[in-house]
This record gives structure tokens, C-alpha cells and sequence, in this order.
């Protein structure tokens, strides 16, 4: 009975190092889903990040905003409103620069995409880590 145990143990460890072996690196450039990694040059990211920075700083900051008034005693509505048109603006505008730099869209599923078919896909799920996305 002690070697049944043993040889199914045994045999369930060897199944599951295979399928981890088998699956690879989760995330990181080329993971699961992420269909355009390598079509992003360093230089695209670079100009990206540096026209977007202000941009994203801004956001941050109205980000921050945002949560200190939905967490007030009695928050105000019109201040939110006016908070959340202000970062929808800056998103677009981020979003445009993103295009203008040769970047896939966050629509897109490629670097940097949210979206793309990755909802509920667990760790390693997109671009991960990949170095030629702002993720």
C-alpha cells in the first residue's frame, strides 16, 4: 500500500514539473498574450515616456485627488465629476501621444494592452515585464 502512495506522489510530481516545464516563463516579453512583442524599439518607448511624463505625473495626481474626495465624510459630487472629466482628458491626451509614437493602442492586444483579452487570465497574463512596454 506504501508503494501505491509513493508511485502515485511520485508520479503526480513528475506530471506537474512537466506541465510547468512544458508552459515556459510566464510573462515577461513574449508571455501569453502578448502577440507584438519585438515590434516596439527602445527609441519608440523612450520618446513615449519622455513627451508623456508631465502627462502621467498629472494623472497620478488627480488619481490621488480622486480617491481623497470619494474618501471624505461627505465627498463632493461635482468635485469627482470635474475630477474624472480632468483624468479622462489627460488619458486621451496620453493616449495620443502613444499613438504618435508608433506604440500599439491600449485596445490593441500588444505591449501594453489592459484589454486585449487578457481579463481573468491570472499571473503571467499579457506583456508582463517585457522591457518594450510601459506596463
Amino acid at each position: 500500500m506504501k508503494r501505491l502512495i509513493i508511485a502515485a506522489v511520485l508520479a503526480a510530481s513528475v506530471i506537474t514539473v512537466s506541465m510547468v516545464y512544458a508552459r515556459g516563463p510566464m510573462g515577461g516579453c513574449g508571455g501569453p498574450g502578448c502577440s507584438n512583442c519585438g515590434t516596439v524599439s527602445g527609441e519608440q518607448l523612450q520618446k513615449f515616456k519622455g513627451e508623456s511624463i508631465g502627462l502621467r505625473e498629472q494623472m497620478m495626481s488627480k488619481k490621488f485627488e480622486l480617491e481623497k474626495e470619494t474618501l471624505k465624510a461627505t465627498p463632493d459630487a461635482a468635485r469627482i465629476a470635474a475630477l474624472e472629466t480632468e483624468l479622462t482628458g489627460l488619458r486621451t491626451k496620453i493616449q495620443e501621444l502613444r499613438t504618435n509614437a508608433g506604440l500599439p493602442t491600449r485596445g490593441q492586444d500588444g505591449p501594453g494592452s489592459r484589454s486585449g483579452g487578457k481579463m481573468n487570465r491570472g499571473p503571467g497574463a499579457g506583456c508582463g515585464n517585457c522591457p518594450q512596454t510601459d506596463n
